[in-house]
């Protein structure tokens, strides 16, 4: 048995898929500690999608974490 053929096939576009929407989830929390009676996750999607900095610190912990997981896969 090879390593070869212990590893499966990775669907990075996935992974990253869902680091963004957990770091997304994660850095509003960071912004707004403390949940709004009316707040959405779709408020948070349209600040991810219409604030840049927002956006580049969501995509930066994403592309950090997927550097780090990438070596081990």
């Amino acid at each position: 048995c090879t390593l070869e053929n212990d590893m499966i096939e990775v669907d990075k576009t996935a992974m990253y898929d869902d680091f963004l929407d957990a770091f997304i989830q994660y850095q509003w929390r960071l912004d707004n500690p403390y949940p709004a009676p009316h707040e959405t996750k779709d408020m948070m999607i349209l600040k991810y999608r219409s604030d840049p900095i927002f956006n580049n610190k969501v995509r930066s912990m994403a592309s950090g974490a997927m550097q780090i997981v990438g070596k081990y896969i």
